[in-house]
């Protein structure tokens, strides 16, 4: 799955559009346009990479509960619809959303600390999430409900064929 989506990296953050794409058990984002010092786009040919997150021991959730991460609500009346908060927002490509501003986000949440550990009976190193550290988590927002429905099926896509067992032991 790749495409455009708009991320904040922290809660008191805004939105800034990225090329994300989701592989191989892994989420990655790339700056999606070169600016000028003077802050006009440069024109590219390749986008740089920004981050890269591991999916083992993730794991995303989207609708109503991310509104604590969105920190804000999108205060702005519409006099047409008196029942609706927002005015309907219209992107480039001429796509227009009217959706919420919490249907529209989604939340991947990862460990960002690891050690080593040796099992005691098989002797191997395992690389695992540290126990007492908690994680991060990015705020990813697409441009529609159905948008966002289809990178959270992705992405959990992702994280459940992670979760299979790589070597399975037959025992007789």
């Amino acid at each position: 799955m790749a495409g455009v989506l708009y991320r904040k990296a922290t809660i008191h953050a805004t939105f800034k559009k990225y090329y994300v794409i989701a592989c191989h058990g892994k989420i990655l984002i790339y700056y999606n346009s070169r600016r000028k010092r003077n802050g006009t786009e440069a024109p590219h040919i390749h986008h740089q990479k920004r981050q890269e997150i591991a999916l083992d021991n993730a794991y995303v959730y989207s609708g109503i509960i991310t509104e604590n991460d969105l920190l804000y609500q999108n205060q702005t009346f519409d006099s047409n619809h008196p029942g609706r908060h927002s005015l309907p927002r219209v992107y480039e490509d001429g796509w227009m959303s009217s959706d919420e501003d919490a249907m529209t986000c989604f939340v991947v949440w990862y460990n960002s600390k690891k050690s080593f550990v040796k099992s005691a009976r098989e002797g191997k190193v395992k690389r695992v999430a540290a126990l007492g550290h908690t994680g991060s988590s990015i705020v990813f927002k697409a441009r529609s409900r159905q948008e966002r429905d289809i990178w959270v099926m992705a992405i959990g896509v992702e994280i459940e064929r992670l979760q299979t067992p790589d070597e399975i032991r037959v025992s007789s």
